[in-house]
């Protein structure tokens, strides 16, 4: 919710410091601001992937990102990812990635897209399976509340796709529905 309210953001951020180390020739790097890091980049550095599909059509943004210092483990590198919008190149989000060694931009901006998917999915289990319709006395009473609540909406969302699925592949062509008639009132024989 609070990703949703954007004065409340914009309080909350003014004294949160976004600094990462940048990798350079020096051991330690350059410690800078994410958003003077990105803005070192050259114009080639931007390039335009997919975050996947959305809920209207396919999300491509412009995406770069620049080494920063992490543990060192030999096997993983870490990133600071910006996603740049298209319409509106003013508008950055920051990510910070620790990655396999040559992971691609693409496969980084895919994995940051999951985000939406993950989100979409807690807003239909709310609207649907009524996982904000509990209030919390207990740790207990809350965790069976959300467990059974993310079991519902798996089920539907299981029993949505197979009927997606049969209907999609003709298996079902048409749903009739029979119409029974009333039962006629007889008369009782007598005694």
């Amino acid at each position: 919710m609070v990703g949703q309210q954007d004065a409340l953001c914009g309080r909350v951020e003014q004294g949160v410091s976004q600094r990462v180390v940048v990798k350079d020739d020096s051991f330690l790097g350059i410690e800078k601001r994410a958003d003077a890091a990105v803005a070192d980049l050259v114009p080639t550095a931007w390039r335009t992937r997919s975050a996947g599909d959305g809920s209207k059509r396919i999300r491509h943004y412009a995406w770069a990102r620049v080494r920063i210092n992490g543990a060192e483990d030999g096997q993983a590198e870490h990133w600071l990812l910006a996603r740049r919008n298209l319409a509106n190149p003013s508008e950055l989000a920051y990510f910070i990635c620790h990655t396999p060694n040559r992971a691609a931009l693409a496969e980084m901006a895919r994995v940051a897209g999951v985000r939406w998917l993950i989100e979409e999915t807690f807003q239909t289990a709310k609207g649907e399976a009524g996982l904000d319709h509990y209030q919390v006395r207990q740790y207990t009473g809350w965790y069976r509340h959300i467990t059974l609540s993310m079991l519902a909406h798996a089920v539907g969302s299981g029993y949505r796709k197979i009927v997606d699925f049969i209907t999609s592949y003709g298996m079902v062509t048409a749903v009739r529905c029979r119409k029974e008639q009333a039962p006629t009132a007889r008369s009782s024989p007598g005694p």
